[in-house]
């Protein structure tokens, strides 16, 4: 599906922690700032895949909900956002928890992907960062929700990231 939307694919971000590239998560935590597409071929996958949406005109944006202090992990985010999504022309944004909640965004619960405003991706994770079975719908209710959870998050969400400070 991320592969063949027309317009927009919008992401929203809820965990703390993901259970993925762990290897590129503690070569980062050891001091290595090599930019991750350059060393591990899921995140250059991820790169060329939205360097090729954006270069035709679409847009890639994410919203991440981000725990006061940010977890270690979600630094390690900001890292991969700076040295590699942003680069390629994805929106990366943040809020932080406390906010998200004054506004009514819930903080917990699965993260998803919204595909031309008619396709939910919806990506449930475990309390270790697993994830569990993704399902799609395309439940107008759902999407509608959707829609106004992304509303809500870019309004109030910081600058697009670009720094890892």
């Amino acid at each position: 599906m991320l592969e063949r939307f027309q317009r927009t694919a919008w992401h929203l971000e809820r965990q703390p922690f993901y259970n993925v590239d762990l290897d590129a998560f503690e070569a980062w935590r050891a001091g290595d700032l090599t930019p991750p597409a350059e060393r591990w071929p899921d995140f250059a996958a991820w790169r060329a895949l939205i360097e090729s949406h954006t270069a035709a005109g679409r847009t890639v944006e994410r919203v991440r909900i981000e725990t006061e202090p940010p977890t270690e992990y979600q630094l390690f985010e900001r890292f991969t956002a700076e040295t590699n999504n942003v680069p390629a022309g994805e929106t990366v944004r943040t809020i932080p928890t406390s906010r998200a909640q004054e506004i009514g965004l819930a903080t917990t619960g699965a993260d998803w992907w919204l595909l031309d405003s008619q396709a939910l991706l919806v990506m449930p994770f475990d309390a270790e960062g697993n994830l569990g079975t993704v399902t799609l719908t395309t439940d107008p209710g759902d999407v509608a929700e959707a829609i106004r959870e992304w509303r809500l998050a870019v309004e109030h969400s910081d600058d697009q990231v670009v720094t890892t400070a």
